[in-house]
């Protein structure tokens, strides 16, 4: 073996353990996270709940899902522009959520739905509730 083989070998061997540690850490802390909860949980609640895996798929009536992502409030009161003034806001090459109710039509940018503080815009249209999502 030459010893540029030999060395690509042993940097090569480096990344795989290297990997392999990164990915039982991971793991290690996953689990630990979650026996840390179902602890957490049944000190508050008084009972232990059991934890979702192989052969233990949740039903509707014990499915206690986690927040992954912090809630974000529905915009309710929003800028309704009417089609003819859209134009300098919103391009012929724009995607939108399109929504026709009883001959009523509204379109929702999803450049405008995007950001921080926006995902969903609650509105009405032809006397109906509906709620334009991204």
């Amino acid at each position: 073996m030459s010893a540029k083989f030999r060395q690509a070998l042993l940097r090569s061997t480096i990344v795989v353990v290297a990997a392999s540690l990164c990915s039982a850490a991971l793991l290690f802390a996953i689990v630990s996270y979650q026996e840390w909860r179902l602890a957490d949980q049944s000190h508050s609640h008084g009972e232990q709940k059991p934890m979702i895996g192989r052969g233990n798929a949740p039903s509707p009536e014990t499915f206690d899902p986690q927040v992954v992502v912090p809630e974000m409030p529905p915009i309710t009161k929003g800028n309704i522009v009417v089609a003819e003034d859209v134009a300098e806001r919103v391009t012929g090459e724009e995607l939108v959520i399109g929504v026709v109710i009883d001959g009523k039509a509204r379109a929702y940018p999803i450049n405008m739905l995007t950001g921080p503080s926006r995902e969903i815009f609650n509105d009405e249209l032809a006397g109906r509730s509906i709620a334009a999502t991204w």
